[in-house]
């Protein structure tokens, strides 16, 4: 609680005023400041996109350079691998004065999002893919150069190819119909938005045998925009429960329902003794221990026990028939595990 002053104490006071004989000690002091931490804040560089967004799109674009590892070995028959390196923010001008020239960029299109984005592929990466293509092995020592008709139809294919795994990597998002509009070698001929926006910069490191460089995706702020919100991890990764073990989000499970599996019937093994199998000569016939040999013709056989392997794994077991004049085969029961089934 505060002190009272008498009045003569205020007189006192009063007069050492008037007379300038205020003691220094009797002004306040100021109080100590707590520390704080100070963050330097650029207008040039306002990040606009929220970190909780920028890690939504990590992990999409990590699901990417998967798929492109995979994608690009197999079409170029050696190992790729493609890792993602960073997710940035810078303007769009600033990307575009650090590529070279000449420079290998695709412009590609996601429609219902407006606008364009740009696709680049460092041109030391892309002079050995070509040549892997054309047969070859894949040379680190080709020299960057403008690209000829050939080598551009060549990088229109690849480009394709990888806007094919871009598009099923942002399935997950939305339906984005993505495709590519043209290939272009000089950045200044790029005008994509006004130099000082804010994009979202996605860098990928790729290797490629003793080859390896930079391939990077610039998406332009205001194409992002109307799905920022589809951007939350929360509301990406699902609603709860969505994310325990053994969950698929609902277009996952849409692309695994349409997905291609090869079903093959095999018969049950026989044996032979060795001096018989390298007497066998062509029209020769092997007789069937499972049914009499005269039912064993394309029109019988209808008891005849058969294990049904999906993609080269055992999992029904069935007995070989007809229907409707077509050879088929009837599924009696299912393997649990190897060796045993259920009806």
């Amino acid at each position: 609680m505060s002190e009272i002053l008498t009045q003569e104490e205020i007189d006192s006071l009063l007069q050492a005023v008037t007379k300038g004989e205020l003691p220094q000690d009797s002004e306040p002091r100021p109080r100590p400041r707590r520390h704080q931490t100070v963050q330097v804040y650029d207008f040039h560089h306002q990040n606009r996109i929220s970190k909780d967004q920028v890690r939504t799109l990590q992990m999409l674009h990590q699901t990417f350079s998967r798929a492109v590892s995979s994608s690009l070995s197999a079409y170029l028959r050696i190992v790729v691998e493609v890792q993602l390196t960073s997710v940035e923010q810078p303007t769009f001008g600033e990307f575009m004065v650090s590529l070279p020239s000449p420079s290998v960029s695709g412009i590609f299109e996601m429609p219902p999002l407006k606008g364009g984005a740009l696709f680049d592929m460092d041109p030391r990466l892309v002079f050995p893919m070509i040549d892997r293509i054309l047969g070859g092995a894949g040379r680190a020592s080709i020299q960057v150069r403008e690209l000829t008709e050939i080598e551009r139809t060549l990088v229109v294919r690849l480009f394709r190819r990888l806007l094919g795994d871009l598009q099923q990597a942002w399935s997950q998002i939305g339906r984005f119909d993505i495709r590519l509009l043209k290939v272009e070698t000089n950045p200044q001929f790029i005008q994509l938005t006004p130099p000082n926006d804010i994009a979202l910069l996605v860098m990928f490191d790729v290797r490629m045998g003793e080859v390896s460089g930079m391939m990077s995706m610039c998406f332009p702020f205001p194409m992002l925009e109307p799905i920022l919100s589809k951007l939350m991890a929360q509301r990406w990764l699902g609603s709860p429960g969505a994310g325990h073990a053994g969950g698929a989000s609902p277009e996952m499970h849409g692309h695994l329902q349409s997905a291609r599996l090869g079903l093959r019937a095999v018969l049950e093994p026989i044996h032979i003794p060795v001096e018989r199998l390298n007497a066998l000569q062509p029209g020769d016939i092997i007789p069937l221990p499972h049914v009499p040999l005269s039912s064993a013709g394309l029109a019988g056989g209808h008891d005849l026990p058969v294990t049904v392997e999906v993609a080269g794994h055992p999992r029904f077991v069935g007995r070989v028939g007809q229907r409707q004049r077509r050879r088929a085969v009837e599924i009696t029961g299912v393997l649990d595990a190897p060796g045993g089934a259920h009806g």
